[in-house]
């Protein structure tokens, strides 16, 4: 991924929006649309240029009674997202290292996480030894 990739899903907030909502799970196009609140033929440019960068992955499923829906959700890269973030409060950080992630290569953002687990295993040495 180059440089101006990565400024152009920062800069979007519609693409950072899209990022964010898929981190809790695949949607379908219709649900996209209306929890973004743009119209479907700006949603789907969005969403090509995102896949385009390996951020997100798409397929097709028929639905029951009705017509086929194309389904969205993060790639296998980017589903690491989904363990470092769990609620809104770490938006700005999340980019920060997932952006990060992008530019150094794909194991910058497992090393992250690996930081934070240790970090969490050392803060929970330092309580026990306080005592109760």
């Amino acid at each position: 991924m180059r440089d101006r990739d990565i400024i152009e899903i920062v800069s979007s907030i519609t693409k950072r929006r899209i990022i964010t909502s898929l981190i809790t799970g695949a949607k379908y196009q219709s649900e996209l649309v209306k929890e973004i609140g743009i119209r479907q033929q700006a949603l789907v440019r969005h969403l090509a240029d995102l896949e385009e960068l390996g951020i997100i992955k798409s397929w097709t499923e028929a639905s029951q009674g009705g017509a086929a829906r194309r389904y969205y959700d993060l790639s296998q890269d980017a589903l690491l997202l989904r363990e470092m973030v769990t609620d809104d409060d770490l938006g700005d950080e999340f980019f920060t290292i997932f952006l990060r992630d992008c530019l150094e290569g794909p194991d910058a953002l497992k090393e992250e996480l690996n930081k934070i687990r240790r970090l969490e295993q050392k803060l929970n040495k330092l309580v026990e030894s306080l005592g109760p």
